[in-house]
């Protein structure tokens, strides 16, 4: 086989590595776009379900303050009922206290409910808003995504066929062994597996 065969073998097959190389690099920035889409999409659902599982238990603990403060004016209310059967001086001035700590209890007890209220609302809304958003970025990535994935698709099948003319190129002319070694320099040197020299000077490497 002569060298001049193998020379135009090997140009042949640069340009086939250059088309292939470009089209790999296309591809990767075309997935690592979708998943840039990806991650950001998945922050958004994991920053929902933190908010809604915040939601839930702030729903719980709303519960639990509401029977406090329940239990707590049954207590108060029992309490002056108590004066209307209360004798003597000493019974009526420990009564008293005893209603005044128990108000006080109340007092607190429907402040602390009334504050957990108000965070729960707040958490509502901020759900509702962060639903929305999560909606709307949903549908910015889905359709992206699917574009995307056709354009993958394509650029596959231009490989797959760039591949087949490789394939033909080599067939009884290049080796495996030059071929991977053509192919490791081309992919260093942005698709140029040879380059001409001027004289005693390589035009790649100088």
């Amino acid at each position: 086989m002569s060298d001049d065969r193998k020379l135009e073998s090997l140009k042949s097959l640069q340009l086939e590595i250059k088309s292939k190389l470009n089209l790999l690099a296309t591809k990767k920035a075309y997935e690592d776009e979708k998943n840039r889409h990806i991650q950001e999409l998945s922050f958004a659902e994991k920053e929902l379900d933190n908010l809604i599982a915040e939601r839930n238990r702030a729903e719980e603990e709303l519960k639990i303050k509401s029977a406090e403060y329940e239990k707590i004016k049954i207590e108060v209310v029992e309490i002056q009922k108590r004066f209307e059967v209360i004798s003597g001086q000493r019974d009526y001035d420990a009564l008293t206290k005893l209603n005044a700590d128990a108000q006080a209890s109340e007092s607190a007890a429907l402040v602390s409910k009334k504050a957990k209220e108000t965070e729960l609302n707040e958490l509502k809304k901020l759900v509702e808003i962060k639903t929305a958003e999560l909606e709307d970025k949903r549908a910015v990535v889905d359709e992206p995504a699917k574009e995307i994935d056709e354009k993958c698709q394509e650029i596959t099948q231009q490989i797959a066929e760039i591949d087949s003319r490789i394939a033909s190129i080599k067939e009884g002319v290049i080796d495996d062994e030059l071929y991977y070694r053509f192919l490791n320099i081309a992919e260093k040197k942005g698709g140029d597996g040879f380059v001409p020299v001027h004289g005693q000077v390589c035009t790649g490497c100088n």
